[in-house]
């Protein structure tokens, strides 16, 4: 049986996600300066066990787009609250977006 990176449970959830977070960040040309401490700093426990894709769940957003993922750049908001962010941070509205050439 391999040995964990980490013996604490908490930890250990939670080292995978990160790695999927930052690889993600790189593919997309994104910065990433986080290191898995300072991910934990950001996800406590609190909010880690409440994270998911419903409206009252949370997700890490970056306060500033056009920075890289840091600890100073980042915080832990509702889905709501991301998706509000993210169709300001767009060019256009969510109904404005060209699909297949037309406007939907």
């Amino acid at each position: 049986m391999a040995k964990r990176l980490h013996d604490d449970p908490q930890l250990h959830v939670r080292y995978n996600p990160f790695l999927k977070s930052r690889s993600q960040a790189w593919y997309r040309g994104e910065d990433w300066d986080l290191t898995f401490e300072e991910y934990c700093q950001l996800w406590t426990w609190e909010h880690w066990i409440l994270r998911g894709r419903g409206p009252t769940d949370f997700a890490m957003v970056r306060k500033d787009v056009e920075q890289g993922w840091s600890l100073d750049n980042c915080e832990i908001v509702t889905r709501t609250e991301q998706l509000r962010r993210t169709g300001r941070n767009r060019t256009g509205s969510f109904l404005g977006r060209k699909k297949n050439g037309t406007y939907r």
